[in-house]
């Protein structure tokens, strides 16, 4: 984007931005624009925030949720599919006399 936002504003701290807008998203729902325009205007000064920044804000968040995974973080995923095997056996502590008469 030529002259965007990005022109003026670090790209880490669109990206960055852009993440909080997808997190917000996820956890109370609502729009991404209203979440967008919500963390572009949180700035020192507040008030409204340029347009093309709560857009740019707003397709970088919808690439975000795109990209991301349909059913939650891959590590909780890789967890839960390798429960079983994940688990130590259980020990019970036994004698030398249990463990003989086996």
């Amino acid at each position: 984007m030529t002259g965007g936002p990005e022109s003026v504003i670090d790209p880490a701290q669109l990206e960055r931005a852009a993440g909080a807008v997808a997190m917000r998203f996820r956890d109370r729902g609502g729009t991404l624009r209203d979440h967008a325009a919500a963390i572009a205007g949180a700035g020192p000064g507040g008030g409204a925030a340029p347009d093309a920044l709560v857009a740019e804000l707003e397709a970088r968040a919808r690439a975000l949720l795109a990209a991301a995974p349909a059913h939650g973080d891959p590590v909780e995923l890789s967890s839960i599919d390798s429960f079983p095997a994940s688990d130590p056996p259980s020990w019970i502590a036994r004698g030398p006399a249990e463990r003989e008469a086996r």
